[in-house]
């Protein structure tokens, strides 16, 4: 609810200026990082019950609670996603 009304409030008039340039600092590109299944599980499990939920509606105590039946799935969708 709070992100609607931020996102229908949250306008920049930016003048039609282009952002400036930035130089690339690294090298580095996304195709060399990979989802593991462990590590996804790692993270769901340390989610703290506490937080807020996000745009997505999930609460982190049902991420927590399903984190061995979503990590494969999310690992999967992760690399995919790359």
């Amino acid at each position: 609810m709070l992100n609607k009304i931020f996102a229908s409030n949250a306008q920049l008039d930016d003048g039609g200026k282009r952002p400036p340039y930035l130089d690339s600092k690294t090298n580095a590109v996304l195709s060399t990082v990979k989802f593991r299944s462990k590590k996804v599980l790692k993270k769901l499990r340390n989610l703290g019950i506490s937080n807020a939920i996000g745009p997505d509606v999930i609460s982190s105590t049902v991420l927590k609670n399903f984190a061995p039946e979503l990590a494969p799935v999310l690992a999967k969708l992760f690399n995919i996603l790359l």
